[in-house]
């Protein structure tokens, strides 16, 4: 009897995965898992209803951090805390009913970004299944093989491959494939955005009629995608002419790029929960900070509408901050600055490969202890020295390249264009290779 793998999917992308896991499992047996009804899937809602009937309790708390769970979750974190335990009691019920029953050998999905997926791998865990996690990749024609953010080192990448890679990424113009779409702000685009979402809104309201608490038909007010209708006035905080007197005060000058929030690489890819509350922390983070830098900083194209105006006025309130318009070249920022802030941005890896100094106070792939400045707690920006900071390797670039590439496998996800079936095909062989190295 063949073994079995589960394959998590959803629907906009779930025929094109199947085909990446049918080239990548090609000796086992299928098992596709979903929050919604599919002929050829397990409906992991059906078996939620039937523990949320049940009023299902867990007995031992330390099986399961519940509220870990609860605070990474954008859904549950926002729902009245009972409701949101009772959610997670029965979807760990599920999970763990289903991988009973499948007994899958691997659990293929994309890496953790929700609760249902983050039970998913920790239930994984606890029956000795290997969970493979997919998560986009900067360097477009990859994919990063991981759970939650973390770096796993599954190849050798060639000296050819890193030389390659990172001519590509030092290009000024490069941006990541997932970013080649974004269009600059325009009033249009952000009321045409506005409406789509009020569409989807409408829509998911009429679904949850009969599956209420399906995460995705939920999370829409949550989500990073939702805009303010008149939002776009935000966009007045923001200019390019206060860049000419950035760095006039002869303090060293910082770049933080926003981050679009909220999503993964905050709430999961973060060991500290605190950290998730991004706005108030970047807040905490600026206040300390100008203290010894000049701080510019960049929203993300894709947020304005979606953030309060009112923390845009927090920061124009704290001294040497500069609020940069979202449509500017992050490459020409990063040239003009010393140093670079991130939670696990990308912005964090480019600035690294041109030698600029980066702090992280997340966990993300890239970083390598002694090229990178890791946070874990605000508290230690108090007492912080850019000067104490030195990188030791005068090779730092390639072997951020090697470390990064290690972690990988050729393919894309979320990229432009990643559908097709070569390169379902392609990925596949490439996590075919990476399956067969586990035996």
């Amino acid at each position: 009897m063949k073994d079995s793998v589960l394959i998590y999917s959803r629907p906009t992308w779930r025929e094109w995965w199947w085909r990446v896991a049918a080239e990548a499992f090609d000796k086992f047996h299928l098992v596709g898992l979903s929050e919604f009804k599919n002929k050829h899937d397990i409906c992991l809602m059906d078996y939620f209803y039937n523990y949320w009937e049940k009023s299902t309790k867990i007995t031992d708390n330390s099986i399961l951090p519940v509220e870990d769970v609860r605070l990474r979750c954008r859904l549950l974190r926002n729902l009245p805390k009972e409701t949101s335990l009772k959610m997670i009691t029965c979807a760990w019920a599920a999970i763990n009913a289903v991988l009973e029953e499948v007994k899958p050998k691997y659990v293929l999905s994309i890496t953790v970004d929700a609760y249902i997926v983050d039970l998913l791998a920790r239930a994984c865990h606890g029956h000795g299944i290997r969970f493979i996690g997919i998560s986009n990749c900067p360097i477009t024609g990859y994919v990063l093989i991981s759970e939650r953010g973390e770096h796993n080192i599954i190849r050798e990448p060639e000296k050819d491959e890193i030389a390659k890679v990172l001519d590509l990424l030092l290009t000024d113009d490069y941006k990541p494939k997932y970013l080649i779409g974004n269009k600059p702000y325009s009033v249009f685009g952000h009321v045409k955005r506005n409406i789509i979402y009020r569409v989807k809104e409408l829509v998911c309201l009429i679904k949850r009629r009969n599956d209420y608490f399906n995460y995705h038909l939920m999370v829409l007010p949550y989500s990073a995608d939702k805009k303010h209708m008149f939002g776009y006035r935000d966009i007045k905080y923001f200019n390019n002419d206060c860049l000419e007197g950035w760095g006039s005060n002869d303090l060293p000058k910082l770049y933080i790029p926003l981050h679009f929030f909220p999503e993964a690489t905050v709430s999961y890819w973060t060991k500290t929960t605190s950290l998730i509350d991004y706005e108030n922390v970047l807040i905490n983070v600026a206040k300390i900070l100008s203290e010894f830098f000049s701080i510019a900083i960049k929203e993300h194209p894709a947020a304005i509408g979606t953030r309060s105006g009112v923390f845009y006025k927090r920061l124009q309130e704290l001294k040497n901050i500069i609020l940069v318009h979202p449509d500017y070249n992050s490459q020409h920022l990063i040239k003009k600055c010393d140093a670079v802030l991130t939670w696990t941005g990308t912005v964090g890896l480019e600035a690294a490969l041109r030698g600029k100094k980066v702090i992280v106070l997340g966990d993300p792939y890239y970083y390598i202890k002694d090229y990178f400045i890791k946070i874990s707690d605000v508290r230690e920006l108090q007492e912080f020295d850019l000067n104490a900071f030195q990188i030791r390797d005068t090779h730092i670039s390639h072997h951020i390249i090697k470390h990064v590439l290690s972690g990988t496998i050729e393919g894309a996800f979320c990229q432009a264009g990643y559908m097709s079936d070569k390169n379902a095909a392609l990925l596949g062989r490439g996590l075919r290779n990476f399956v067969h190295d586990l035996y």
